[in-house]
């Protein structure tokens, strides 16, 4: 069976309109706010592996701060700020090689809404070396139904850290 101009046309079009559409709702859950605490931190890291400016921006609340501790070489602890910018730009612009990755562990979660705290422990690497280790602890807001990265902090050890009880 042949088919003529107009049905040609009308299955064409309606080819186009399917992936038209497929991609806008693909593109849409992608902008989603995230429904969980884990949720965020868990597309906060994707973010941060695939060196996302835009996607990582999302998941900072205006007003949020950064901050790393730890014990130097000297034995004296430190407490360092960083910029959301600064830390943007550093992960958005890093080269490829070495490769960062940062290995989560299992996640603590308390709410009290809209206020939620995260507690993980992780591991990062620079290629298959451990550069260091130590845990996350984020303070995100529920503002509209989107959690808002607040407050993170970080401890590093430079050999893997122990389970902290």
């Amino acid at each position: 069976m042949l088919m003529d101009k107009t049905e040609s046309k009308t299955i064409t079009n309606f080819k186009r309109m399917r992936r038209f559409t497929t991609l806008f709702y693909l593109f849409l859950f992608k902008l989603l706010p995230a429904q969980t605490p884990e949720d965020a931190v868990n597309g906060f890291f994707e973010a941060f592996h695939n060196k996302d400016s835009i996607l990582l921006q999302s998941y900072f609340h205006p007003k949020a701060t950064l901050q790393s501790t730890g014990v130097d070489g000297a034995g004296k602890t430190y407490l360092r700020s960083l910029s959301v910018d600064r830390f943007i730009t550093a992960v958005s612009t890093r080269p490829d090689q070495p490769v960062w990755r940062e290995v989560l562990g299992k996640m603590e979660v308390q709410i009290d809404f809209p206020l939620a705290v995260v507690w993980v422990p992780y591991t990062f690497y620079l290629d298959d070396k451990i550069l260091h280790s130590g845990v996350n602890y984020f303070q995100w807001l529920n503002e509209s139904g989107s959690w808002q990265l607040i407050h993170l902090i970080d401890t590093r050890h430079p050999k893997p850290a122990k389970k902290s009880k």
